[in-house]
């Protein structure tokens, strides 16, 4: 005769899963930056000091170009060279004027539409007369 077979041992109840990892935050689908446009520098050529001033809300990933855009003055030229705003146009006041841009006080030397922006920025563009020496 056989001994009986071996009941088989009872499976351990599986480990909990662990708790899943929390989702990072989505990046916000908007950003807010200020924007000023300082025509100052040409107000005794019969032109508005200030063109606008307003705080424009724009895409995640937005450009500074696309935030002065979105303050609804008139914008000539590209997103690489801003050749006018609100009808006042580089050398509308003199062979050395035109427009410049600055980001939180720098000036960075690039195309507007490369600068990408990341929310809270203060951008100032102002109007020269000097190619920037009267800034």
């Amino acid at each position: 005769a056989s001994a009986p077979a071996a009941a088989p041992a009872p499976e351990p109840d599986p480990a909990p899963a662990p708790a899943p990892e929390p989702a990072p935050a989505p990046a916000p689908a908007t950003i807010t930056v200020s924007v000023y446009v300082d025509s100052s520098r040409a107000a005794s050529y019969g032109y508005s000091s200030c063109l606008a001033s307003a705080s424009v809300t724009v895409p995640q990933g937005a450009t500074v170009y696309d935030a002065l855009a979105a303050t609804g003055v008139s914008v000539g030229g590209s997103s690489s060279y801003v050749s006018s705003i609100g009808g006042l146009a580089e050398f509308s006041c003199g062979a050395n004027s035109g427009w410049l841009y600055y980001v939180n006080g720098y000036s960075p030397g690039y195309g507007p539409g490369s600068y990408a922006l990341s929310g809270g920025e203060s951008i100032t563009w102002v109007y020269t007369l000097d190619l920037g020496a009267d800034v």
